[in-house]
């Protein structure tokens, strides 16, 4: 037997039947139980019932088995539940082996010497001899109850499909993967720490850089292609280019992000089964194969520059300025890669763009912006669209700025619609103290703590009397109602209510009553504490400035509202009056007009 050099593909049980295997010490027993035998047996047996009237290349994939050679054996490293189960099965059906002629390969562990020996003769008796054997046992009394449960006939289906080659066809293949010897040791250790050895992104790589693919004088092709495949990884990588290009589904379900971009060109389906981009690469490689010239070396360049190509063009969307900022939108918003995909075909930039456009007007489609009302669950989902394109036009509008919305802080720090004018400013009371504490930071300019506020304090008696000098009698009355309220000196609720008619009559606010219209909205980031929501607008607007000033992101229009910016007169800088919002209101119609008009 030659020793193969690394490889993967797709191989049938038939092509390892003369194989001899070898599970090495440090692999733990067999450990499946009758539930992972039965659940395969109905899956092969599903199987032949939905492809019986198919043609004869529809095949049933196992999961990978990773294996290196060594003294005439392959040492397995991953698969041997599988592998052993398949060799259970054919135990159970030697009989019916024997008429067809079939052998099975051999099984041997290096614990114990002697499973090889009980796995041909599985016997009851010695089942509690030690655990391997209970387990083996506890199995092959599943494989013969499922058969026992099943027409006769059924026994030589599942013998064929197991052992058919690829000529007859609706086989059983594993994905065949052999590594070098000294590599066992690392990809065992990777296995048994929680990580997943072999995604698909792993495995199209192992067949990208197989040797076969490679003249002798063409390892430098070779080397290219591994590091320009870290390249593209780690380009991925950024987060502020992963998060442009990813949607909520898929942000964090790829280990190697390069798989996202396999993914796209194998129009790999949320439903896809999961190994389905490898499958595809694995038949595009085989396919070019075949029409290769007889004798002529097959080059894997063409496979590699599609993959390239897609990276590239994507690359090209994040780069450029007006495409980075209206995809990023879509890809926010519900569409897919596929869809924009689809639409930039055979276009050039102008035309691309002028069709993005149109598909972000078709989410507006009958949308009257002034009925939207924050009060209805499927008003909030437009009225978040229409706050993110309000900032994303406002700034695609300044011709000379280089600013970027940024999509991975939107995905990653849970932005989402925040009322400028509060709804119910104590709508809940178990957060009052918070509330509190918010509004002592915003009449003194400290940050307080409850314990600060012990009046039996020298520190807070020089503090209160520095504030009295300070603050006029209305917020000096503020403050001690607060002050009492932290320190639980008195009836709270009757006070808070007593309070936030005092703060409304002091800070005004909109005189509408509508505070749910989407001019008392804008989208706020999650960075504030968690009593932000209920505070009032001078507080909110210090909140802001602070932020700001730290060098914390704010959404433009965001700033724009608590900065004044939409308004007409500047007045009143620390009231949110009915005249800020109309003003507000006016210039998210006039920015959006072309996507709100009919």
């Amino acid at each position: 037997m030659s020793y193969e050099s690394q490889q993967i593909l797709l191989r049938p049980i038939s092509d390892i039947l003369s194989y001899k295997f070898f599970v090495p010490s440090y692999q733990r027993g067999y450990r499946w139980t009758a539930v992972e035998v039965t659940a395969l047996l109905d899956d092969l047996l599903e199987f032949l019932n939905e492809n019986e009237n198919s043609d004869k290349s529809a095949f049933y994939c196992l999961q990978p088995l990773i294996v290196f050679q060594k003294d005439e054996k392959y040492h397995v490293i991953d698969g041997q539940q599988r592998l052993t189960t398949i060799y259970i099965i054919l135990t159970y059906l030697k009989d019916v082996a024997a008429i067809f002629g079939k052998g099975k390969f051999e099984l041997s562990y290096e614990t114990r010497p002697d499973s090889e020996e009980y796995l041909n003769d599985i016997d009851k008796e010695k089942s509690d001899k030690n655990v391997d054997y209970y387990h083996i046992y506890t199995a092959y009394k599943a494989v013969e109850e499922w058969f026992s449960s099943k027409d006769g006939l059924i026994k030589a289906k599942i013998l064929t499909t197991l052992t058919s080659s690829n000529d007859v066809g609706k086989n059983v293949k594993f994905i065949w993967y052999v590594i070098q010897p000294h590599q066992a040791v690392d990809v065992f250790t990777r296995i048994n720490i929680g990580k997943i050895p072999l995604t698909n992104a792993e495995l199209i790589k192992a067949l990208l850089v197989k040797e076969k693919n490679f003249t002798k004088n063409a390892v430098a092709k070779k080397i290219a292609i591994a590091s320009e495949w870290d390249e593209i990884e780690k380009k991925l990588s950024d987060s502020a280019f992963w998060y442009f290009l990813s949607d909520s589904y898929n942000s964090n379900k790829f280990d190697n992000k390069i798989e996202y971009i396999l993914d796209i060109i194998s129009e790999k389906k949320n439903d896809s089964e999961k190994l389905h981009t490898f499958f595809y690469f694995s038949n595009l490689i085989e396919s070019y194969k075949r029409t290769s010239l007889e004798g002529q070396h097959f080059d894997i360049d063409n496979i590699w520059a599609t993959i390239k190509d897609m990276f590239q063009i994507l690359e090209e969307w994040y780069s450029n300025h007006q495409h980075y900022h209206y995809i990023g939108y879509l890809l926010s918003t519900g569409s897919t890669i596929t869809d924009v995909l689809s639409i930039a075909k055979n276009k050039n930039k102008d035309v691309f763009i002028d069709e993005i456009k149109i598909k972000i007007k078709s989410q507006f489609k009958n949308v009257e912006i002034d009925q939207l009302t924050f009060d209805k669950s499927k008003d909030k989902r437009v009225i978040k669209k229409v706050l993110l394109l309000h900032n994303i036009e406002t700034i695609l509008k300044s011709k000379k700025s280089h600013v970027r919305f940024p999509f991975d802080k939107y995905k990653t720090e849970n932005w989402d619609i925040e009322h400028i004018n509060p709804q119910n400013p104590f709508d809940k009371i178990e957060f009052y103290k918070d509330w509190c504490i918010d509004l002592l930071e915003y009449i003194t300019g400290n940050k307080l703590k409850i314990e600060d506020l012990d009046s039996s304090k020298e520190e807070f008696t020089d503090f209160y009397e520095d504030l009295t000098l300070q603050l006029d009698p209305e917020e000096l009355h503020i403050l001690d109602t607060t002050i009492d309220i932290l320190n639980d000196e008195i009836d709270f609720k009757a006070k808070i209510e007593e309070l936030s008619f005092t703060l409304f009559k002091k800070y005004k606010g909109n005189e509408s009553n509508d505070n749910n219209h989407i001019s008392n909205l804008t989208l706020l980031d999650a960075v504030t504490n968690r009593s932000y929501g209920n505070s009032l607008f001078p507080i909110k607007r210090n909140t802001i400035i602070t932020n700001d000033s730290a060098g914390i992101f704010t959404p433009i229009c965001t700033k724009n509202v608590f900065l004044k910016y939409y308004s007409k007169k500047l007045s009143d800088v620390m009231y949110w009056k009915e005249s800020d919002a109309k003003a507000y209101f006016e210039n998210i119609k006039l920015i959006l007009s072309y996507y709100l008009t009919k």
